[in-house]
């Protein structure tokens, strides 16, 4: 968890605290605290997100390199390609995917 550092009496507390333990100050937002936890929102999401669309692409190659064997639209060679096209092609919108997701639902969350 990221610790933000009390105005008043320096000590560290946590983000999703509204006001500083030690002294009782109400936290100041500021913008470079909150563009933090943005990103840090998103780099949690995006982890999770990756997993699962590398999954997903991976699973997408099987099917596509089985339905190109059946049917013979596979040029031979290719099956190694086409793993890590489908593979990449799923961590990338994984991680976009859910890094968004993530920040929504926390965002959400907190109304």
């Amino acid at each position: 968890m990221p610790k933000l550092t009390c105005y008043q009496c320096h000590n560290a507390f946590g983000y999703e605290e509204p006001f500083c333990p030690h002294c009782g100050a109400v936290r100041k937002e500021n913008s470079a605290q909150a563009g933090i936890r943005l990103v840090q929102r998103f780099v949690k999401g995006a982890i999770i997100g990756a997993g699962f669309g590398v999954g997903f692409g991976l699973v997408a190659s099987v099917v596509y390199i089985i339905y190109g064997h059946i049917f013979k639209s596979l040029a031979a060679g290719f099956e190694l390609d086409t793993i890590k096209m489908l593979g990449g092609i799923g961590l990338v919108c994984g991680v976009l995917i859910g890094g968004v997701a993530k920040i929504v639902r926390d965002l959400v969350k907190e109304e």
